[in-house]
């Protein structure tokens, strides 16, 4: 099924706004763990830093429910899990005095200034990229699924 789109300058800015939000996320999270971990990880940092952006290009060319699905869920899991778990329940906790939760074995660079910083910022990016990312929904189900009262 493709979705009809009639783009406006306010659908547009929110699908540009988050795409570029989730692509901030994506490089501070890359930075962050390529740190931790090395160059080992630098694969997946690239899908998560350019996959927003295709999936995107993809919707906008055909209108796909596909690819406006596929856009939706792999940001909403890059949100959860890089910017609410790992961002908030470990940095911005530990950071506010508290306990972090913590899904990976503890770090041994635990309280380095660009590690956290990076996982701070992880999380704030992706406060934003979730904000654009309901924007964007909300726009493009306006436009495409019309109030018909």
């Amino acid at each position: 099924m493709n979705l009809v789109l009639a783009p406006s300058k306010q659908d547009y800015w929110s699908a540009k706004l988050s795409v570029l939000t989730m692509t901030l996320t994506g490089i501070l999270t890359a930075i962050h763990h390529l740190y931790r971990f090395g160059f080992e990880v630098i694969v997946p940092a690239v899908i998560v830093i350019a996959l927003p952006y295709l999936l995107m290009r993809w919707f906008w060319r055909g209108g796909k429910w596909l690819a406006f699905a596929a856009y939706g869920i792999f940001t909403a899991l890059i949100i959860l899990r890089f910017g609410i778990s790992d961002g908030f329940l470990d940095h911005i906790v530990k950071f506010l005095g508290g306990t972090p939760i913590h899904f990976l074995p503890e770090s041994p660079i635990v309280g380095d200034l660009l590690y956290e910083t990076t996982g701070i910022l992880s999380f704030v990016a992706s406060t934003f990229a979730a904000y654009y990312l309901y924007k964007f929904i909300r726009d493009t189900l306006r436009v495409a699924l019309p109030d018909k009262s």
